[in-house]
């Protein structure tokens, strides 16, 4: 009877684990969030540069970093770090006062995209490293449009060095992974990135002061820069 019951579960155990995969998979396909979210991971996990396969992936499957996929959003990805009385809204626990959480827009999950998310990531992991380091400023109002341009002076010039030294890495790295070679040459990194010496700021500065949800309220001043 116990040689019975130990081949039913062996039998078993195989069914119950290819079924719950499936239900998995299936409730992946079904909904585009759940499929994005798998595919953040997947990218975190083959990832070229090693601190992005390793601890970013890591600190992802632990909950101590937060992905959250949107479509449509307007920028390819975006850094934040959320209080935690906001991330116990949505249902999660959070380990500490601030949990980082990044953004990413749908669009670069796709497969013909796959060397700009590799490179989009690995930038908004730099700007991870600025924050636990204390080099990244957390000023919500320069997003207020009320708000004048130079009263947020240091702050706006903190936020263009934080940009411009997160720029400066991911084409380093792009360039010596060969994933600035596989963007379109119509893809804005593939401009950024293709600018060397003071045409690499000057294209950056061009590039970020027509993108909103970068300049926010720091345009003035990051054309001063």
């Amino acid at each position: 009877m116990a040689l019975l019951a130990t081949l039913a579960t062996f039998i078993f155990l195989p069914i119950v684990l290819a079924t719950t995969t499936s239900l998995r998979q299936t409730n992946r396909q079904k909904d585009p969030i759940a499929k994005a979210f798998f595919q953040v991971k997947e990218i975190l996990r083959t990832h070229p540069h090693p601190d992005v396969r390793g601890e970013f992936y890591r600190m992802v499957l632990r909950g101590d970093f937060r992905v959250s996929p949107q479509e449509q959003m307007g920028a390819d990805a975006g850094f934040v770090p959320v209080a935690a009385e906001v991330i116990r809204l949505y249902g999660h626990k959070p380990r500490a006062a601030f949990t980082p959480v990044i953004h990413v827009d749908t669009i670069i999950l796709r497969p013909e995209y796959k060397a700009r998310a590799q490179l989009v990531l690995y930038h908004e992991y730099v700007h991870y490293e600025q924050w636990r380091d204390g080099r990244l400023v957390d000023d919500p109002s320069l997003g207020d449009p009320n708000e004048s341009d130079f009263a947020h002076l240091d702050s706006c010039k903190k936020k263009w060095y934080a940009e411009a030294e997160a720029y400066h890495k991911t084409c380093l790295f792009g360039r010596q992974s060969g994933l600035v070679d596989q963007l379109g040459s119509d893809e804005t990194l593939a401009t950024i990135c293709g600018a060397e010496g003071s045409a690499f700021h000057a294209t950056l500065r061009h590039t970020l002061l027509y993108d909103g949800a970068s300049a926010g309220n720091c345009a003035d001043i990051w054309s001063t820069i």
